[in-house]
C-alpha cells in the first residue's frame, strides 16, 4: 500500500454506494482509508474536508481500529455533536479514553459528564480505561480523574445502600459460595406473562445457593408461582431446589413446594391455618449444581403485605458494588472507606458482594493475613458468629484479629478454603 491523504476523500465517496453484501470490498475500503488517515499528513487532510453526518460517522467507525492520539482527537470532536442516547456514545469515549493525551483529560471528563450523567455503569467503564492507561503509562490518576472517580464510586455505593435488597442471600451449605440471584420476567400458567419473579439463572445453574426473605407473620393462607426444575427430564426428581416456609425462632420447615418441572410457573397455594399468626420466612433454595435443569424461579406471592418481592435486583446490586470496588481499587480512593465498611457488615449483603468489598478495603493495606480472611466470607453461614468476626476484622483493618478468628473459621470449611487462603498467606513474611 502506498497511502496518499489526498485520495481520502475518493473513499469516503466510494464506500457508501458499495452493496452492503459485499463484505469482502467494504473491508478492504475501510482498511484503505485506515492507511491513509493514519499516513503523514491524514490527519491534518481531513480537517480540510467538509464532511456531511454520513462520512463522519465513516470516519469514526473506522478510527476504532486506530490507537492514537490522533485517532481520540478526531472522536472527541465528533462525539461532542451525539446525543446522549445514540448506541455508540459508549464505544467512542471509551477509545477516546484509552488513547487521549492526558493533558486534555479535563475536556473528556467534562463531556463525558455531560454526556452520561445518568449512565453510572459507563462512566465507570470510562474511568477505569482512563486510569489503566495512566497506570500502563506509569502516570499517576490527575486529581480530575480521582475527583470524578469518587463521585461516581459513592453514587454506585449510595444507589445500594439506599434500596439495599431485603431478602439475604445465603451458602446452600459451608464451603459453597452462595449464587448471585436476579429479578426476571418468567412466563405464568395463567397467561400472564408480565410479573417479576426471583430467579436463580443470573448466577448460573452450577451456583447454589439460598434466599431468605425478612420475617413476617405467617397469614392463614399463601399463595406464589414456581418454575423451574427438579433435574434432567428423564431422571427422578431430586429435592435440592424448593420453596420452604419456616418458623423464625426454631427454622424449622413448615411447608415446602417443589418447581414444577417446566419453565412456566405453576401456581401454589398452602393453607396455613396450624401456623397463622407465628413468625415466618420463607427461602428460596437452589441446591442443584449441575449444568442444565438445575434453577427454579418464584413470585407473585399473595398476600402481597405478608412477603414483600426485592426492591432492588441483587444482580444489579452486585454489578454497582463490583463496579465501584474496581474504582477503588484502581484510584485507591480511601475516601470511601466508611461507605465499603457500612456495605461489608450489611446483614443483607450478599456473601459474594462481600467479598468484593473485603478486596477493595484490602486494596490499602495489601495485608496478606486480612486478604486471608476474603475466602471464608463466601464460604462460612453468614448467620455463623466466625462469620461477623471475620467480617469485622476485615473492616477494621486489624490484622492481628486474624490470629485469633482464623484457626475456629478454618474448621468451618472444606480444604479446597484451606487451600485458597495458604496461597494468600504465603505471599509475604507477615503470612
Amino acid at each position: 500500500l502506498h497511502p496518499r491523504p489526498s485520495q481520502i476523500v475518493v473513499l469516503l465517496n466510494l464506500l457508501p454506494d458499495v452493496d452492503s453484501d459485499d463484505a469482502h470490498l467494504r473491508y478492504a475500503i475501510r482498511l484503505a482509508l485506515l492507511h491513509h488517515l493514519e499516513a503523514e499528513g491524514g490527519f491534518a487532510k481531513l480537517e480540510h474536508f467538509l464532511l456531511d453526518q454520513t462520512r463522519q460517522k465513516i470516519v469514526a467507525d473506522v478510527l476504532l481500529a486506530s490507537p492514537t492520539a490522533e485517532a481520540a482527537a478526531f472522536l472527541l470532536h465528533y462525539v461532542e455533536q451525539l446525543s446522549a442516547e445514540d448506541a455508540s456514545l459508549a464505544t467512542y469515549l471509551e477509545h477516546i479514553a484509552r488513547h487521549l493525551p492526558a493533558e486534555r483529560t479535563d475536556q473528556l471528563i467534562g463531556l463525558t459528564r455531560e454526556k452520561a450523567t445518568k449512565d453510572l455503569e459507563l462512566q465507570t467503564k470510562l474511568l477505569l480505561s482512563i486510569a489503566r492507561g495512566r497506570r500502563q503509562q506509569e502516570i499517576s490518576p490527575e486529581s480530575a480523574i480521582r475527583s470524578w472517580g469518587q463521585d461516581v464510586s459513592a453514587s454506585l455505593l449510595q444507589s445500594v445502600m439506599i434500596q439495599m435488597p431485603s431478602w439475604r442471600s445465603l451458602p446452600y451449605e459451608n464451603g459453597f459460595s452462595s449464587q448471585t440471584w436476579g429479578l426476571r420476567q418468567v412466563p405464568s400458567a395463567d397467561r400472564q406473562n408480565k410479573h417479576t419473579f426471583i430467579d436463580s439463572r443470573p448466577g448460573g445453574e452450577r451456583a447454589t445457593g439460598r434466599l431468605r426473605s425478612p420475617t413476617f407473620e405467617i397469614p392463614s393462607r399463601l399463595s406464589f408461582y414456581i418454575a423451574g426444575h427438579r433435574g434432567f427430564p428423564k431422571d427422578e426428581p431430586h429435592d435440592l431446589n424448593q420453596v420452604r416456609l419456616c418458623n423464625a425462632k426454631t427454622h424449622e420447615t413448615l411447608r415446602v413446594a417443589y418447581p414444577p418441572r417446566n419453565d412456566t410457573a405453576a401456581r401454589v397455594e398452602w393453607d396455613l391455618d396450624d401456623c397463622a399468626g407465628r413468625s415466618g420466612y420463607l427461602e428460596v433454595v437452589d441446591g442443584d449444581s449441575a449444568h442444565a435443569y438445575a434453577w427454579l424461579a418464584c413470585g407473585r406471592f399473595s398476600p402481597s403485605s405478608a412477603v414483600r418481592m426485592p426492591e432492588l435486583d441483587p444482580q444489579l446490586a452486585s454489578q454497582r458494588i463490583s463496579a465501584a470496588a474496581s474504582l477503588v481499587k484502581e484510584l485507591r480512593l480511601q475516601e470511601l472507606h466508611e461507605s465499603l465498611e457500612q456495605l461489608l457488615l450489611a446483614e443483607q449483603t450478599q456473601p459474594n458482594d462481600r467479598q468484593v468489598l473485603a478486596e477493595a478495603l484490602n486494596s490499602f493495606t495489601s495485608n496478606s493475613l486480612l486478604s486471608a480472611l476474603t475466602p471464608l466470607l463466601v464460604a462460612i453461614d453468614p448467620t455463623n458468629e466466625a462469620y461477623r468476626q471475620v467480617s469485622q476484622a476485615i473492616a477494621d483493618v486489624d490484622p492481628a484479629a486474624t490470629a485469633s478468628h482464623l484457626p475456629n473459621a478454618l474448621q468451618l470449611v472444606p480444604a479446597k478454603v484451606h487451600q485458597q487462603i495458604a496461597e494468600r498467606l504465603i505471599v509475604d513474611t507477615a503470612g
